[in-house]
């Protein structure tokens, strides 16, 4: 998975138009910032 993987490029994030999607711990959401990889990636989120 690459999600705002080109660290060149500028990117705004709006929480309100963002949706949370659940982590593999129960009960925890987490909004990705960005991600290179799968499940074990280099990954900058919000949770």
């Amino acid at each position: 998975m690459r999600h705002n993987a080109d660290f060149e490029q500028r990117v705004v994030i709006y929480p309100q138009d963002y949706r949370w999607l659940p982590s593999p711990m129960p009960g925890v959401e987490r909004m990705m910032l960005d991600r290179i990889g799968d499940e074990v990636a280099r990954a900058t989120s919000i949770v």
